[in-house]
């Protein structure tokens, strides 16, 4: 695995205020964000947690051999991922 390559923090953050604003055009609502870095570091997590429960549920499929997910599965899911991110 290559290692990751360092960028500045305002790429950094014109790159994700690009993203931002795409998502935002596609639901029609808006994403702002503050001067400082809490807000950058707050929405990390959150796209760090979605993503996390998608590979979640990728695996669990995977080991079912199944396309569908029952609420058990989600619950437990959503339990797991809870205990990981909680700060």
């Amino acid at each position: 695995m290559a290692p990751f390559k360092k960028i500045k923090r305002s790429s950094f953050r014109k790159a994700l205020r690009a993203r931002a604003a795409f998502i935002s055009e596609a639901h029609d609502d808006k994403i702002r964000f503050k001067n400082d870095s809490a807000d950058l570091v707050i929405y990390l997590n959150y796209v760090l947690f979605i993503n996390s429960i998608v590979n979640e549920i990728k695996l669990l499929k995977e080991k079912d051999n199944s396309n569908d997910l029952n609420l058990v599965h989600l619950n437990n899911i959503k339990e797991k991922m809870l205990k990981k991110f909680k700060g």
